[in-house]
Formats: C-alpha cells, structure tokens, sequence
C-alpha cells in the first residue's frame, strides 16, 4: 500500500515519514489485499515504479500504541494515562467499572471477571464470607485500637494497574482467584501476598491475593505512614515501583507459578520449589548471564549441593550477592529470586522503557520461555 500511495504521487518530500492518514490508508488496504479484495492501482506499470531510484519519503509502518509490550512504553504515555498509556478501548471500559463500583468487592468483582473468574469476591481472612471493606473497623497493629477505615480509591487503583496487566498477559486469565483480607496480626511491612495452589475442580494453577487494608487507611496516620514508605522507596531502592504497583508485583508471583507449572515441576515438592524459588532461579539465572559482565557472573555465590529443599546445586544465592545485584534489582528483589521475577514486573508496569534492564530482560525472557512450553491447545497439531 506504501508503494502504491508513493505512485500515486500523494506522498512527497524527504526522509521518514509520519502521516496518520496515510498509515491509516496502508491499515485498510492491506486487510483489503489480505482478504483477495481488488484495490484501485496507478495507472503507471509497477516495473516503472518500482524501477525509479531510492529517493523521496520513507514510509515505515510504525507500532500502535496498544501493540506495544509493557516495557516498551514511554514514560510520556505512562505518565499522561499511567493506567491505560495504549489507550485500549476494552482496558477503559474494565477500569471505568472498577472506579465506578460502588464497593470494594463489587470493584474486585468487575476486574476478576475481566480475568476470568466470574465468582471473585474479596473474602474475609478465613475465605468464609465476603469482607465488607468500607464498614469495617480495623485493628491498628501499633495501637492495639479499632480505629481506621480503608481508602478503597488506593485499592481500586491497584485493581486498575492489574487490569492493564491481564490485558497484555492474557495468559494470567482464570489463574487469579479471589481476594482475602490480610491477618491483623501480620507483618507490618507486608501490602499484599500471593497464595499459590490449585483449582480442586479442575486442576489447574490458582493464586489467590491477600491485601493487608492497614497500609490503604484513611486519616493522617495512613497518610504519613505511606509518606514514609514512599521516601523508603525513593531513597534505598527499597521495591522497584510504589505501592500503587503492589498488584502487578503480585502477578508476577503468577507469572513464575504459571511458568513453573509449564515446567512440569513435581507438585509434590511445589511448595519447596515455590518458597525456596527453583523455576525462578532458573529465569533469573539466564537474566544475570545476559547482562552481566562475564567476571561477575562467574563470581557469583552458588549453591555447592542440594542439601536445601527446592535448590539444586548451582544455583545462585540471592541474598549473598548484594554486591552484583545493587542497581540490578530492589533490596527487595535481592531477597530471592522469586521477588527478583515478581520486582521485575512491577517495575515495568510504572517505569515501561525506562525500566532497569534486568527487569526488561527478566519479562521478555519469561514471555521467551512461556512460547518455549507453552501446551498446545486441545486440538492442535499435525
């Protein structure tokens, strides 16, 4: 279509050239070409136009918007719609449901339903009944007292950066199973946490999430506290991404669940190899070979046996190698190697291209190694 458009004489000038129009035109006729439709032609032979010399504009099909992968997004786009930046009609409409929810549950019912679970609730610590976060009093852990209630804007953005994930990794569809409320009694430190297993009925990997509310509370107690963790963040690179992108932090434990399952990990020994982060290491592993220089990944510490539960030997100690990994990933992601994969994502949803490279590497190398085991689908094959 771009040959045809430059014969026609309506493309003129020098150089690359950027003509919305024009692209639009090339869109159409090719589906038209595809599906054996006759497109009006110049009048000039063909061997004429395509014999004249290289000159004149260049005309280059460039990505749209919502054909871009996470990491490839300005930080322009994200910063001019940081929950939509492709500008996807079927992402406004799921988060235009989850911002005009009128409830939290009724919030998280419209993003699970777009991840493809039409029975997602947020449920209660026990997973008993659903928790009904806007008339519950909550438990402040320092105090000892019942005195805060939730910001569910704060939640419903979470929900929202999520969506966008789902989106582009539709492979996380029917794998994300419900919200429950986090234990009073937990760990300060702890905004969100996934819970690997699998689906009873019919045995297929299933996270479910746990959302500690004490970090989402109304009032300037909820408000320094989050000041506090975001100066946490800036100044020691404490996670890759605010606490906005918990969410997608979480999703990226679902990505390495999903991975390891396409693996074939023994589900005997899953929760050994999901805490102690075999398939996980594995990724992390090709990541550092790739953009570290050949001296520090050779001097990397390295398990010796396999004397502890979920590590072969060789594979590589997260927690004794701060000196290589500083810059590379959080302080977070340094703990182990599956909060290196799960830093990895929340990274790129706020950041996009100007992501740490570790990061970009990490999620093209899991989207890499996805294709590389991806089952077939029922049906399919020579």
């Amino acid at each position: 279509s771009h040959v045809v458009s430059q014969s026609r004489g309506e493309v003129t000038g020098g150089g690359f050239l950027n003509d919305s129009a024009l692209e639009a035109r090339a869109d159409r006729e090719g589906a038209m070409a595809a599906a054996g439709q006759r497109i009006a032609m110049p009048t000039a032979s063909m061997s004429a136009v395509t014999a004249a010399p290289a000159v004149g504009p260049m005309q280059a099909k460039k990505k749209k918007p919502q054909e871009m992968r996470p990491y490839e997004m300005s930080k322009k786009a994200l910063k001019a719609n940081p929950f939509n930046p492709g500008q996807v009609a079927v992402l406004d409409e799921v988060q235009n449901a989850i911002q005009n929810a009128e409830t939290g549950d009724e919030a998280f019912q419209a993003f699970a339903k777009f991840a493809g679970n039409d029975k997602g609730h947020v449920l209660n610590t026990e997973g008993t009944k659903i928790w009904d976060m806007e008339k519950t009093q909550h438990v402040d852990p320092e105090s000892g007292k019942s005195d805060y209630n939730i910001d569910i804007q704060l939640f419903k953005n979470k929900l929202k950066h999520m969506a966008r994930q789902v989106h582009d990794f539709p492979e996380l569809k029917g794998h994300i199973g419900n919200i429950h409320r986090y234990d009073e009694t937990w760990e300060d430190n702890a905004f969100m946490s996934t819970h690997p297993g699998y689906n009873i009925k019919n045995d297929v990997p299933m996270a479910n999430l746990y959302y500690n509310a004490y970090h989402d509370r109304k009032g300037k107690a909820g408000e320094a506290k989050r000041a506090q963790n975001a100066r946490r963040i800036k100044d020691s690179n404490y996670f890759n991404a605010d606490l906005d992108h918990t969410g997608n932090h979480e999703l990226g434990h679902v990505h390495n669940f999903l991975l390891m399952d396409l693996m074939g990990r023994n589900r005997d020994t899953f929760e050994d190899d999901w805490l102690n982060h075999e398939t996980s290491n594995t990724v992390v592993d090709k990541v550092l070979k790739k953009i570290l220089p050949k001296s520090k990944y050779k001097n990397l510490k390295r398990f010796k046996s396999s004397k502890k539960a979920g590590h072969k030997k060789g594979h590589i100690k997260m927690d004794k190698n701060s000196f290589y990994l500083n810059g590379i990933t959080s302080e977070y992601g340094q703990e182990n190697a599956s909060e290196f994969f799960a830093e990895a994502f929340s990274d790129v949803y706020q950041n996009g291209s100007k992501a740490k490279k570790a990061s970009i590497e990490l999620v093209k190398m899991y989207e890499k190694m996805r294709d590389q085991y991806k089952k077939p689908a029922a049906g399919a094959g020579s």
